[in-house]
């Protein structure tokens, strides 16, 4: 054997046995002779790959582009599995120029291809230590990504709707590393800056994947996960730590300890940047751009959020978008309680949106008291006549307790309440506070046949009779005794679930994302933890951890802890508004 046959490399033995250019191959394949075809299959299927041979192969398939029809889909498909992307410009360039014309010339290609693009948006760490060519940094690969679908998509306008449903059939499983489902959703994101259409299918996909997060870490797994393993760091810490430890303590002091709420949380935090980045310029609200968002969540909000019971963290996404306009959470309110008097929702979808009113009237900061008195007004006055209208089938010295008849009106009583427990204080505090609780009348809801005391949740009714009896409002102590003593039966709702009947909870009961919290803390108003009933002298009234585990007794079959807390948060000023005076809409 001679010196140069030793030297001869795989890519010069691989065009030896090449046999022929492309389309010559093609040919005949058309006509039965499929031993060349194979063979080149094999060659694009190895790895060690050179990027002269794939250059010339492409320059080839370029030439024949119009004979590789759906007959020669095989060949397509192995070639859109070369990591191309990864390798030279110029291979990168003619590879780009090749999806391109194929697209153009065989539109039969298009999910295929535009599947392959998807696919490379998780990049394959198995791979960063093969040296067989050049690695490239990860925003180079994923521009060179959006390069080529940006150009498939002002080509080809049909492709919009081919890529709506490969995002989806794409997205990775919720259990698959995070760097995956990070990397994933921040290139989608990315394709509505460049094809604003998508925007709402992408948003659509996007919170879909994360309420499967959300359902799968229930608030109370996620507090034991972090109060067992901050316990146990507690054991382990040492007298002396080195400054690397100390750095890398800090830096995971963000992560969560429950797998699933940590994925949940790195996924929060980056579309909350999303919105933020996508409504504001240089820290300027551009109204625009924000109501066109707003008006694309609220639809989400209706179609796949509000109608799942007992979400932890994926609704405070409203939460955040309503903080940059006054508009935003006026219109927001507005559209929630109109869910509410429409009887011909379900009454379960008429409830979940009073709790939405009740605990954003409660929680959020930016939500004036002059919104929250007019709110409180329109509840009332439509309590107020619910009862009217039910005078005439009651009987006065009767009590009757029928949630499946009168769940709505029940979780409309116990908004009122709940939103009274946490702005009392405000009311009080500003000119004829007393006299407007007074004028609520609230005597004539609690003493009424209907007897709403009995349907709410226990913490909720505990506390508010307590504050009512300090400021000597209201008197529900006789009621309230008389409900615990007699144990009237609920129609439709098994003796177990007394503590709260209504299997209602509140959606922004405080936030245990570590990440996602950044958004949420400027804007939200704590539990201050004070009894109603606290001694002068008792400065801090009930402490934030006592007060928990009573409300977590009181709990017992429900995964709602409405008067939780979070650190201190700025506060906000004053400003106007005014419920169902909203200009301009939105909407």
């Amino acid at each position: 054997m001679s010196r140069k046959s030793l030297l001869r490399t795989p890519s010069q033995s691989k065009s030896v046995r090449f046999g022929g250019n492309v389309k010559n191959i093609l040919h005949e394949f058309n006509e039965g002779f499929k031993e060349n075809y194979q063979l080149l299959l094999n060659q694009l299927k190895d790895p060690t790959l050179k990027s002269s041979q794939i250059l010339e192969w492409l320059k080839e398939c370029i030439a024949c582009i119009h004979l590789m029809d759906r007959s020669h889909a095989e060949i397509v498909n192995v070639l859109l599995k070369v990591r191309w992307m990864e390798r030279e410009s110029e291979v990168v360039s003619k590879f780009s120029s090749f999806l391109v014309t194929l697209i153009t010339t065989n539109p039969v290609h298009l999910r295929a291809v535009i599947k392959s693009l998807t696919s490379s948006f998780v990049l394959d760490l198995s791979r960063s230590s093969d040296t067989s060519f050049p690695q490239k940094n990860e925003k180079l690969v994923f521009s060179t990504l959006h390069h080529v679908l940006k150009t498939l998509f002002t080509l080809i306008p049909q492709s919009k709707s081919t890529a709506e449903l490969i995002f989806g059939e794409s997205f990775p499983y919720m259990r698959k590393p995070i760097t995956s489902l990070k990397s994933y959703t921040q290139n989608i994101l990315h394709v509505t800056n460049y094809q604003p259409d998508l925007r709402p299918r992408v948003l659509e996909l996007i919170l879909r994947n994360l309420i499967d997060l959300d359902v799968h870490s229930p608030r109370q797994e996620i507090l034991e996960q972090e109060e067992v393993d901050d316990h146990e760091d507690d054991e382990n810490e040492q007298v002396f730590q080195m400054d690397e430890d100390l750095k890398e303590k800090a830096n995971a002091c963000s992560e969560m300890k429950h797998p699933l709420a940590n994925r949940l949380d790195t996924l929060m935090h980056m579309l909350l940047q999303y919105i933020y980045d996508t409504c504001y310029d240089g820290g300027e609200l551009q109204v625009e751009n924000a109501r066109k968002l707003f008006r694309e969540i609220i639809y989400l909000f209706d179609d796949i959020i509000l109608p799942i019971h007992l979400l932890v963290h994926v609704q405070y996404i409203v939460f955040y978008i309503c903080s940059f306009k006054q508009s935003f959470h006026e219109s927001f309110i507005e559209h929630c309680w109109k869910k509410v008097t429409n009887v011909n929702n379900p009454s379960i979808l008429r409830q979940s949106a009073v709790c939405y009113i009740a605990s954003l009237l409660a929680r959020a900061n930016y939500v004036s008291l002059s919104a929250v008195k007019a709110c409180i007004d329109t509840m009332t006055t439509w309590a107020h006549r619910y009862l009217n209208e039910c005078t005439d089938i009651l009987s006065c010295t009767s009590y009757c307790c029928d949630i499946t008849r009168h769940g709505t009106f029940y979780s409309v009583c116990q908004a009122i309440f709940y939103i009274i427990v946490f702005r009392h204080k405000q009311i009080l505090q500003s000119k004829l506070g007393y006299h407007y609780l007074q004028s609520l009348n609230l005597q004539h809801l609690i003493v009424s046949p209907l007897n709403p005391l009995k349907a709410c949740l226990s913490s909720v009714v505990s506390i508010f009779s307590s504050t009512m009896r300090q400021h000597q409002i209201v008197y529900c102590d006789t009621i309230v005794e008389r409900n615990n003593r007699q144990m009237l039966p609920i129609v439709g709702v098994p003796s177990i679930s007394t503590n709260n009947p209504l299997e209602s909870f509140f959606p922004f009961d405080p936030c245990l994302l570590k990440r996602s919290i950044s958004f949420i803390q400027p804007h939200y108003k704590e539990w201050d933890g004070r009894s109603p009933e606290s001694q002068p002298q008792d400065a801090e009234g009930l402490k934030d951890d006592e007060f928990l585990e009573e409300i977590e007794m009181s709990l017992h079959d429900s995964e709602s802890f409405p008067f939780g807390s979070l650190p201190k948060q700025i506060t906000p000023s004053p400003i106007s508004s005014g419920f169902g005076l909203i200009t301009p809409s939105p909407f």
